[in-house]
């Protein structure tokens, strides 16, 4: 317990020795799986130079849920396409009954795009019957049918990209730490 708190703790200092032991960490073959988990979640809140390859090398942990919370970090600071990031999907929503998954992006519902939290509840409440939600997953653009006006059950937070001279840069909407208390839809 006290090992993942400080775990927490060194997520939130911003230098290059926590993004160093957050690193090694998440890289440590003999660190218990939830604590891998952790790190790489930590990691996510460093600077890019210093945690982007330990992510990238963390998409090959034989555990899932730490290949996942890589996959989902990389995508919040280099996102494939504007849209809505999916971090959780709830067990028995809308979501996991369409086959939404974490990682996936929320490109547009009800035909409306989203890329902002706000844009989706907006979206969510003022739509009604089937509506069409099309997202990008697993590399490919899907559209999924659910029921407008209700919750889909999942977390997460917009993202958006924009390029500046020939590099793109990924903007992350909403605030880490509260999205599951802000943007559960």
């Amino acid at each position: 317990m006290q090992q993942r708190e400080t775990l927490r703790n060194l997520s939130r200092i911003p230098s290059a020795e926590a993004a160093r032991l957050l690193s090694d960490l998440a890289l440590n073959p003999s660190a218990p799986a939830d604590v891998r988990l952790l790190a790489v979640r930590g990691l996510g809140d460093q600077e890019e130079a210093l945690s982007s390859s330990a992510m990238q090398a963390a998409l090959s942990d034989p555990d899932p849920q730490v290949r996942q919370a890589a996959d989902i970090e990389l995508k919040r600071r280099n996102p494939p396409a504007a849209g809505w990031l999916i971090t959780s999907v709830s067990n028995a929503s809308q979501a996991a009954g369409a086959g939404l998954q974490p990682g996936a992006i929320i490109l547009e519902y009800n035909g409306k795009p989203v890329t902002r939290t706000e844009e989706l509840v907006r979206a969510i409440r003022g739509a009604k019957g089937s509506v069409d939600v099309t997202v990008l997953q697993g590399g490919k653009r899907l559209t999924v049918s659910v029921k407008g006006g209700e919750r889909l059950g999942v977390n997460g937070d917009g993202v958006a990209d924009f390029a500046v001279g020939d590099a793109v840069y990924g903007l992350t909407g909403g605030v880490r730490g509260l999205q599951g208390t802000l943007a559960e839809y």
